[in-house]
């Protein structure tokens, strides 16, 4: 909890199975991702929640995103991917930063993609976000549902030919 102008910061931690927990791995020592609200007591409505990182083991806290967001944590912390929790999207986010910077994916649609149009997006109900168990890996698996027909979907992102910088000697 951090104290802001009488305020609070709140997270919820494993007490709401409806909402992401509060987040670490072992690869990355000190990176904590939540979902809370700010405020005299935690909220549990979405449109006062909000998504926030912590890059000292929860001492101090960062917003990163507006609303509760599925993430997960690759490249020993150097590399995050959200997408908005049970909300129908057809983007996901990544950060190489901890969240001061943004780029986004659009999900195509597979069946119009096969016909050449590169500009349909498949919105999607993300219910999670997963990689290899250790991970320090680039290479993320987004698994969720069709909106209305609850046909699954999954997308494999794999980040490892992008945010590389040559090696230089000394």
């Amino acid at each position: 909890t951090i104290l802001h102008q009488e305020c609070t910061l709140n997270l919820h931690l494993m007490d709401n199975p409806a909402l992401p927990p509060l987040y670490g791995v072992k690869s990355a020592p000190g990176i904590l991702i939540a979902v809370g609200s700010v405020g005299h007591y935690l909220s549990n409505n979405p449109q006062e929640l909000s998504t926030f990182v912590s890059e000292d083991g929860g001492l101090t806290w960062r917003h990163i995103a507006d609303g509760p967001h599925m993430y997960e944590i690759g490249d020993q912390g150097g590399l995050i991917v959200m997408a908005e929790f049970k909300k129908t999207t057809d983007l996901v986010k990544f950060t190489y930063d901890l969240g001061r910077t943004w780029y986004f994916i659009r999900f195509l649609d597979p069946s119009q993609a096969a016909k050449g149009n590169k500009s349909a997006y498949k919105a999607i109900l993300v219910s999670n976000i997963i990689m290899e168990p250790s991970n320090n890996g680039h290479q993320f698996l987004i698994i969720g549902s069709g909106p209305k027909t609850h046909k699954g979907y999954s997308a494999h992102l794999d980040f490892s030919e992008y945010h590389t910088r040559e090696c230089k000697g000394y």
